[in-house]
Formats: C-alpha cells, sequence, structure tokens
C-alpha cells in the first residue's frame, strides 16, 4: 500500500503583509466527506505499515494486562458515615464508584461506569459530586470526547437515575448547603467556562444566572471551600486571577468580589477559622500565604503566614480543621509540608527517592488529623499513605501490585544535569534496568516544557515491556514547565519559548555524549504542546533522533493562534504570545512547526489524533502529516493515526489506553529492528 497523498489546493494566509501558502488548509472542513475519507485513508495505511509488529503490539498489551491486578479497589476514604472507593473488574474497561457504611463490608454500588459505556463508543466521566446529605449524586458524562459534558442526576435513596438533565456544560459541578440545588458553568461560543448557574433539583425554579465574565482571557471554575461553607467562584487567565465567594448555604445569593483582578496578581482562597486564607504571589514570584479577617478582606488587613522564600514554589494548599497541607516544590522535585496554622509549625514529609512524584489523594473529611497522599516514582509502584499530621506517623495502606514477580531493585532511577546553550542547568530523569545495562542503549526521552506544568516522574506499567527490553526511558525537565517554580515557566514561554526546544535538545545531546544511547538509537515522544516541542526539535535536528511519537500535537502554531473562533486561542495569548501583535508573530512563525517544514531527512514517525478534540484541533496532526511526507528525504515511515470517535485524551477504557501505548511500544521496536 502506498502511503496517502493529500492533494494540494493554494491558499494565502495574509497577516501584517506577510503571505503564507498553506496548500492543505481545506482538511480544516471536518464535516467534508473527502476529509473523513482522508482520514480513513490515513488509518488504513497506518494500519499496513504496522501490520508487521502486529503481534508484537499484542504482546506488549498482553504483558500488561498481566502485571495489572485486573480485579482491584481502592483503599477506601471516609466521608460522614460512610467509606468511598473505587473498584474495577477484570475484562471491564470502566471503574466502578462503590461506598460502604463505615465499619462494614456492606457494599453499595453508586456509579457503575461499564453499564452505560456499553451504549457509545466513548464514554468518561467529568466528575462525581456528592449532595453534603449523601443521598444525591451528580455525575458529568462525555459521550464523544469534545469534552462536553450532560448531566446526570441519582438518587442514592431510590437509585433512580435521570439523565441529561443539562447538556453541554463543563465538567465541574458542586451542591449548595440546602441539597436542593447545583451550582453549574455554562460554555460561551468557543466553549470557556464562563458563566456560573444554580439549577434547582426539585424543579420548582428557573436556573438562575450567578455570574459571568466577558474577557475571554479568563477561564472560569467553581469549588467549595474545605468546610463546606463558602463557594468560590474562581476566574483566572494564564497571568492573572479572580476569586468571588458566598456563603454556600444561600445557592441563589449574591456573589463578593474577593479582590478586584489586577494584571499579573494570581491568587486563590479558602476560609478557616474566621480568616480568608490567600495564596497569592503578590511581591512573590514563587507565591506566599497570606490571611485577613472575614469582616474586613481589603490588602490593607492582610498579614503573612507563610512567608515568601525564593527557593520554594508554593503551588497550593489544602485545609483541615487543625491543619494546612502546602504544596510546594524545591530544587525541581514536589514535596509536602505540614503546618500548624495557630503555632506556626511546620514540618516536611520526607521521601526516599532521588526523583518521585507524590501528591494529596482523597482528603474529604475536614476534621481530621490524617492526611492522605500518593507517592511513586519510576520504578516505585503506585503507592497511598496515611500520615499523622499530630504525630508524624506513616502508615502504607497500599501499593498497587505488580503482578509477574516485579522487583523495584531490579530497575535503577537516576537523575541527571544536562547544560542549555545558555549555561541553564536542565535534568533528566531516567529509569532503566540494571541488569540490561549496556551502554549504549536504545532511549526513549519524554518532554512537556508548557504552562508550567511539572512533569514528575512517574511508573508505568506498559513502561517495563521496554525496560526489559533493554530500553532506558528518560523525561526531560525543561524550561516551560514549573519544575523550579515561576521562573521556570517563563523562561519557556512568549518570546523565550525556543529555550524549551534548545533545552529538550541539550538533553538528547548530553544523553548521547554520556554513552547512554546513540543517534540511531533515541526515540522521543510528546503530546499536546509536547507535541509542538517534538515538530519544533525534529525541525531543527532531524538527524538526532531515530524516530518521534507526538499524540495530539500542537503544531499549526501560529494559524491556530491567528484564529479567535477556536477554543483556546485567546486565553493562550498569554503563554504563546498575541500573534495580532506583529513581534509575536514572527517570534511563532519562526518556530511553528507547520510553517518550518523542510525537505529533511525527517525521522521515523508515529502521529496521533482525535477528530472530536477540542483543545487541538485534528487538522493541525493531518496537515502536518501531509506536508511531512512532502518534503521528507529517504522514507515513507511518517504515520498518522486518527481516533474517529474520541478527543484530546485518546480512546476511552483503561483495557484501550493500553492498546495504544502498546502500539506505540511496537512502532518503536519496529523501527529500531527495521521491520517498518
Amino acid at each position: 500500500m502506498k502511503a496517502p497523498i493529500a492533494k494540494q489546493i493554494p491558499y494565502i494566509h495574509e497577516t501584517h503583509g506577510d503571505k503564507r501558502e498553506d496548500p492543505y488548509y481545506w482538511l480544516q472542513d471536518k464535516n467534508s466527506t473527502e476529509v473523513v475519507d482522508y482520514l480513513k485513508a490515513e488509518n488504513a495505511y497506518t494500519e499496513e505499515k504496522l501490520k508487521p509488529v502486529a503481534n508484537l503490539k499484542e504482546t506488549i498489551f498482553k504483558e500488561t494486562v498481566s502485571r495489572i491486578q485486573e480485579t482491584d479497589q481502592d483503599v477506601p476514604w471516609p466521608y460522614g458515615e460512610y467509606e468511598y472507593y473505587f473498584r474495577t473488574v477484570e475484562g471491564e474497561q470502566h471503574d466502578i464508584f462503590c461506598r460502604r457504611p463505615k465499619g462494614t463490608e456492606q457494599e453499595i454500588i453508586l456509579f457503575n461506569e461499564n453499564e452505560f459505556a456499553k451504549e457509545t463508543e466513548y464514554f468518561a466521566i467529568g466528575t462525581y459530586a456528592l449532595s453534603l446529605d449523601q443521598k444525591l449524586l451528580a455525575i458529568t458524562v462525555d459521550a464523544s470526547g469534545d469534552e462536553e459534558y450532560d448531566l446526570w442526576l441519582k438518587d442514592l435513596n431510590t437509585g433512580e437515575i435521570k439523565k441529561n438533565l443539562l447538556q453541554k456544560i463543563a465538567a465541574g459541578v458542586t451542591f449548595s448547603n440546602d441539597n436542593d440545588n447545583l451550582w453549574y458553568l455554562r460554555f460561551d461560543n468557543i466553549q470557556r467556562p464562563y458563566q456560573v448557574w444554580c439549577h434547582d433539583i426539585t424543579q420548582t425554579q428557573e436556573d438562575k444566572l450567578l455570574y459571568q465574565d466577558d474577557d475571554e482571557r479568563f477561564w472560569v471554575g467553581i469549588s467549595r471551600s474545605e468546610d463546606d461553607q463558602y463557594l468560590f467562584v474562581s476566574s483566572g487567565s494564564k497571568l492573572t486571577s479572580e476569586t468571588h465567594y458566598m456563603r454556600a448555604e444561600q445557592p441563589r445569593g449574591e456573589l463578593v468580589c474577593f479582590l478586584k483582578r489586577e494584571h499579573e496578581h494570581e491568587y486563590d482562597i479558602e476560609h478557616h477559622d474566621g480568616y480568608f486564607y490567600i495564596h497569592t504571589n503578590r511581591h512573590a514570584k514563587n507565591f506566599k500565604l497570606m490571611r485577613c479577617p472575614l469582616e474586613k478582606c481589603d490588602e490593607s488587613t492582610w498579614e503573612t503566614v507563610i512567608p515568601y522564600n525564593e527557593t520554594i514554589c508554593i503551588e497550593g494548599f489544602a485545609v483541615f480543621k487543625n491543619y494546612f497541607v502546602l504544596s510546594e516544590r524545591h530544587d525541581g522535585l514536589a514535596q509536602l509540608r505540614i503546618f500548624e496554622p495557630k503555632t506556626l509549625q511546620n514540618h516536611l514529609i520526607e521521601f526516599p527517592d532521588i526523583t518521585y512524584s507524590c501528591g494529596l489523594e482523597c482528603n474529604w473529611e475536614y476534621d481530621t488529623e490524617v492526611l492522605r497522599f500518593y507517592y511513586n516514582s519510576m520504578n516505585t509502584p503506585p503507592s497511598i499513605f496515611a500520615y499523622n499530621m499530630r504525630t508524624y506517623e506513616r502508615t502504607l495502606l497500599k501499593q498497587e501490585p505488580v503482578l509477574g514477580g516485579y522487583d523495584s531493585n531490579d530497575y535503577r532511577s537516576e537523575r541527571i544535569i544536562a547544560t542549555a546553550d545558555d549555561g541553564t542547568t536542565v535534568p533528566i530523569s531516567l529509569v532503566y534496568k540494571v541488569s540490561a545495562l549496556q551502554k549504549p542503549m536504545p532511549l526513549i526521552l519524554v518532554g512537556y516544557g508548557s504552562y508550567g506544568i511539572d512533569m514528575d516522574p512517574w511508573f508505568s506499567y506498559s513502561r517495563i515491556s521496554m525496560l526489559d527490553r533493554g530500553f532506558i526511558y528518560a523525561i526531560a525537565h525543561i524550561r516551560g514547565g514549573g519544575e523550579f517554580g515561576e521562573t521556570w515557566h517563563d523562561e519557556g514561554k512568549l518570546m523565550h519559548k525556543k529555550n524549551t526546544f534548545s533545552d529538550f535538545i541539550a538533553c538528547s545531546i548530553h544523553l548521547v555524549n554520556e554513552g547512554y544511547t546513540r543517534s540511531d538509537k533515541l526515540f522521543i515522544s510528546g503530546g499536546s504542546a509536547g507535541g509542538l516541542l517534538m515538530g519544533a526539535v525534529i525541525n531543527a535536528e532531524p538527524g538526532l533522533f531515530r524516530g518521534v511519537i507526538a499524540h495530539v500535537p500542537f503544531v499549526d502554531t501560529l494559524n491556530t493562534m491567528l484564529d479567535e473562533t477556536l477554543p483556546l486561542t485567546v486565553t493562550e495569548y498569554e503563554e504563546w504570545g498575541n500573534p495580532n501583535e506583529h513581534a509575536a508573530y514572527e517570534y511563532i512563525k519562526s518556530y511553528s512547526p507547520y510553517d518550518n517544514v523542510k525537505t529533511l531527512p525527517y525521522p521515523a514517525m508515529f502521529i496521533t489524533c482525535g477528530l472530536e478534540d477540542p483543545r487541538v484541533s485534528y487538522w493541525e496532526a493531518a496537515k502536518w502529516t501531509a506536508k511531512l511526507r512532502q518534503h521528507t528525504i529517504d522514507h515513507d515511515t511518517i504515520l498518522l493515526k486518527t481516533n474517529m470517535a474520541a478527543g484530546h485524551q485518546g480512546q476511552s477504557g483503561r483495557y484501550n489506553a493500553i492498546k495504544e501505548v502498546a502500539e506505540e511500544y511496537a512502532f518503536v521496536l519496529g523501527v529500531l529492528d527495521g521491520e517498518i
């Protein structure tokens, strides 16, 4: 089978007097039969090209499944009179949400996702929300992958489920204290959550609009205070935020603005014992914690609780009756700090590995001294701990089993340091099987580097199949992410975005120079903004890499950022720049992967997208694939796979997710062995 060749239709974009040819613009018509047929032809070609590794894909899938405890259950977390948990059943794709009265084994199934997932090709839950009396369960359901949700409501006494009470709303909902009203979010015409509504479950009143934000840079969210006394409505852009609040027992009351938005001031609040606590970057790049009395919230009354420390970034905090837990970052690593608001005493929870992930788990009870947190590393399976904040006692509640005789001591995690072009040191986390270490080894390097998102090391059941086959798996902690706080993010966005790409290239070269791998064994992977990273680095250094996996790649960057009718565009100006301004236009154009495809010996590529993706449109991957195939030298291994009934997150269901990873790994092994 020959690769599909997309036809070229002349089309010119003109901005700031600059003309750019876009011969594949026609692929942006999602409703065109010709476009759909082309995507299906690409899928057929990809399937044909992957036939030599079809058995390998199935083998890796079976290996992964064999390591998983398929019928399993979470550690129940307490809330009121019950304990709640999710469990899975062998052969079933989705979770079952359950509870039981405390001190009993009397299981009550609240929602079996598998029963309803059979009705549609795609099925994902946005959120579960319980009423305070624990008699009602609100569920938001996405049946297409477009991240527009329908509201279902279950009466936990009768078992009755009412479907589609509301349609095309955002994922997050929360109950008022009277248990009769529900707050939810509606989208504007570019799928931005911008309105907060109150819905009367008894249907005796019409829905009431409580808040609307007309600034297209700002997305609106809702949450309850940890003590259930307040509703918080947050409105935030990439640089600025604003919070409104009202008493949770007054579901149709008037919202009060805590502090009006000011450019580049980010803050969020919580309530505790007569004070609002403020997590703020006011004169504190990496944030500090302050508080003020409820009766007077203006800044003149703010007092410092946790002072600013430029070496520690306070990412957020959780509130309990007698304790706070701060999520922090120091030296590129996550950490948890326990803080007593009355005495101001605090201490860190210590972790053993040199590189790891940690964070808060389900902590629904406010009046408790026991914190639940998760921990894992690249060779340590996911673990749930209970930590007594008063006695400092730590108890392992569960470590996810890895079947088949897995021993974490057989694998080693390392953290090494590369040096970027400008002298910046960039960490790399990596893992390999000790007995397989024989440098240089085939290596998969992943990266993201955008939005200040941390890419902390994580454990993977599927990855073991590659480690056992002699691979190293590595993560580049590049600028644009948040590993070293807000400055790390700032140095990889807007007019500094190219630092993200040069950091990744520096990490790749370091791994080669240090003998971990060679260019003919080096594979790279990234998704979404990480897909942009993939596109940028192969345009710059195509010969450095053997193969590339690009998930839902944001590669038509300039055209997307010029189209204000698309979701995310306007709010993303503060991350990428506004190309309606000439300087930003020229800078984005200089790295936009689609605009910079040249006649080069590109590496083998496996590119994925979702037809229903609202975040990165399918046509970015489709146009990029067509242009790469037009210009690449030497080989035809540029594959595009479109999920025709899924969105940004790929197919729904745990087995489907494993199959997708198995296919990517089979692609890597096939390229390495010359079968593809």
